[in-house]
């Protein structure tokens, strides 16, 4: 990641907002894997991965180093909220997930430092949250070199397996400075002879470099569904039927224009669980593609095929296409495409693009 990968994402540049997305996720990834967190579930784990490089992407920050910087605390504002979801908090006046991952980060303003510190004084949980970031910052943050191999010359015959040296004790981390202050009270003092570990934006600098190689050289398949993702249109999906339900599928069905897709379409899927109506299959389709996973996404449109048959919605072809191209099914995508494009339908200039769009790649 550097700064002429942001400008070209700032400039509208696809290609570079895939690359720097999926940098981001990467970033994302090494803080939230920690083993802190116990996020077992690959699923959630990418989903908040998603989240954390999103709103570092919608945070305007200007500089390569300040975007990695952001992914870092929304990652780990995302372990925060977490970590609370299991255990919610008692009483009221707890600070900002986000806020404790700026002070856990050394980014936390004056203000924002001076807060979470006083809360944390007589909070043991919010206190115990900072310290889990904290360490799992620092993993994220420190390179792992590969353990050197023995020589041919520690073992041999004769001399019996090499004895494994000892592993040194790692020395305690540096207690964070606030800004323009001196440290906490109750900090150790770095002795003179101690030397002063790596500048903190020169780690997150590291870190990016690093992330940038993992994105080009071992793409994951979510990578991969996000390059694919690129081909498509930004668009949100249709609503205008959401007057005619009740209660959450209202709600889920309204919340499209707002892009809030996953949510949407996760409620979606438990409401059209087990009915025929098509509709409410249609919808969770929909929602499914605009949060670009194709798989579920075409579960739910075959179910509208089955409860239809001809009869599909308006647009059924043009979103199961999409389906299809995030899937890497882009011949049975294009014969949709290439049927809209050659019919009156009036989504057949969209599906004459994206035809030439996948032909192109």
């Amino acid at each position: 990641m550097d700064d002429q990968l942001l400008q070209r994402f700032r400039d509208g540049d696809p290609g570079a907002t895939v690359s720097l997305r999926n940098q981001l996720r990467t970033i994302a990834a090494r803080v939230l894997s920690a083993p802190q967190w116990g996020l077992q579930d690959s699923g959630m784990l990418a989903a908040l991965e998603r989240k954390a490089a999103q709103a570092a992407l919608a945070s305007g920050a200007d500089a390569a180093i300040a975007l990695t910087e952001e992914v870092l605390v929304q990652a780990g504002a995302e372990g925060i909220e977490l970590l609370r979801s299991r255990e919610p908090l008692v009483g009221e006046g707890h600070p900002a997930a986000v806020d404790i991952a700026r002070v856990a980060s050394n980014t936390a303003s004056a203000v924002q430092h001076a807060r979470v510190e006083s809360h944390n004084h007589d909070c043991k949980r919010c206190t115990h949250h900072l310290e889990i970031l904290k360490a799992a910052l620092r993993a994220a943050t420190t390179a792992q070199p590969r353990p050197a191999q023995p020589s041919p010359a520690q073992a041999g015959p004769g001399r019996g397996p090499a004895r494994p040296r000892s592993k040194p004790k790692p020395s305690e981390p540096r207690t964070a400075r606030r800004r323009g202050g001196a440290s906490k009270p109750g900090s150790a003092k770095l002795g003179a002879e101690e030397k002063p570990g790596l500048p903190w934006l020169a780690i997150l600098a590291s870190v990016a470099v690093l992330a940038g190689a993992i994105w080009r050289v071992q793409p994951s398949d979510e990578q991969r569904t996000w390059a694919r993702a690129e081909l498509l249109p930004v668009e949100l999906p249709p609503s205008a039927r959401a007057d005619l339900y009740r209660g959450p599928a209202k709600r889920a069905i309204s919340q499209l224009e707002d892009g809030n897709c996953r949510d949407s379409a996760t409620t979606l899927h438990l409401q059209a669980k087990g009915t025929n109506d098509p509709y409410l299959h249609w919808y969770e389709g929909v929602a499914w593609v605009c949060a670009r996973d194709g798989a579920k996404a075409l579960e739910a449109m075959a179910q509208v095929s089955s409860l239809a048959g001809t009869d599909v919605p308006w647009g059924y072809n043009w979103w199961r296409a999409q389906a299809l191209v995030l899937e890497g099914e882009d011949a049975k995508a294009l014969v949709l495409l290439d049927q809209l494009a050659g019919s009156r339908h009036a989504r057949g200039r969209d599906a004459s693009a994206l035809a030439g769009r996948i032909r192109d790649q």
